[in-house]
């Protein structure tokens, strides 16, 4: 998973093999090649503002379903972010966004 040892000048880069954004329910699928670092945003149009966030680490080769703090949310437009690194010896973090999608409140 290229994270044993800190190996000077060695930048690896994470390539996802599953990368999926869900609206509904809302989360994000994901499987990294090498161990990764996530950062997992849901992002509010068109301010740009963060609206819930979550972050945490997957093993390579290890399927997680990326989900959310349960909090209400406001009706309105938005998006699903993700960015993704190499924990122990990074490469360029590599940045991912959903199509803008329309949440509303449940009744």
């Amino acid at each position: 998973g290229g994270s044993i040892a800190n190996c000077k000048g060695l930048a690896i880069d994470v390539k996802p093999s599953i990368l999926a954004f869900n609206s509904k329910p809302l989360g994000i699928r994901l499987e990294c090649n090498v161990d990764c670092v996530y950062r997992a945003r849901l992002v509010k149009l068109p301010r740009g503002s963060t609206t819930l966030a979550t972050s945490g680490r997957l093993a390579a080769g290890t399927f997680k379903r990326v989900t959310f703090p349960n909090r209400a949310i406001a009706r309105g437009s938005y998006k699903l972010t993700i960015s993704l690194v190499q924990p122990v010896n990074p490469g360029t973090p590599l940045l991912r966004e959903s199509k803008p999608f329309a949440l509303a409140p449940p009744r």
